[in-house]
């Protein structure tokens, strides 16, 4: 088993370069925790804030498994100097942390008979860099709410988001590839 890292663009999602120099990693998992995921990263390539993925490569019988573990924008880098060589050390949250740092408007709502599902996915798409899948299963998803649903004074994306996708029994979640 060993493990590859590589910066993501978030534009695309795909991955645009590998990180060779990492050290250390490690990767919380939690769903009672607002963006579900979180990471420390200490590496000797300098990297800002940016999106960082990574993956576990596993080999079985000489057959090569490369799955992803989680895809983290990593933010407020610290770097250190021992003498020989600069490290950076990282936190790093799942891409719902761009829902988590922005606040709909005062007054923003959803109108009577909005098709849950749909606006969900406008929610995420006009507010972040994430990609919407859907909610599954889907028939769920296209129930319509019979009242206007509005923000409240306190919300964030996310979280008016959650509260959203709750009306159809769903939650909002986060998979490894961001």
């Amino acid at each position: 088993r060993t493990f590859e890292f590589y910066i993501v663009d978030p534009l695309t999602w795909r991955d645009r370069a590998e990180l060779t120099k990492v050290s250390s990693f490690s990767i919380q998992i939690d769903d009672e925790t607002d963006t579900i995921m979180t990471a420390n990263v200490a590496c000797d390539d300098q990297i800002g804030e940016e999106y960082v993925r990574a993956y576990m490569i596993v080999t079985q019988d000489d057959v090569e498994y490369r799955e992803p573990i989680g895809t983290f924008l990593l933010q407020s880098p610290s770097v250190s100097f021992d003498g020989v060589r600069n490290t950076s050390e990282c936190s790093g949250y799942s891409p719902l942390i761009e829902l988590k740092e922005n606040e709909p408007p005062v007054g923003y709502y959803i109108p009577t008979n909005s098709n849950v599902a749909d606006f969900a996915e406008t929610i995420i798409e006009d507010n972040s860099r994430l990609k919407y899948t859907t909610l599954v299963p889907d028939s769920v998803g296209k129930s319509k709410v019979g009242y206007d649903f509005a923000s409240n004074e306190d919300d964030t994306w996310l979280s008016f988001l959650e509260d959203w996708v709750a009306i159809a029994d769903r939650r909002v979640g986060v998979d490894a590839n961001g």
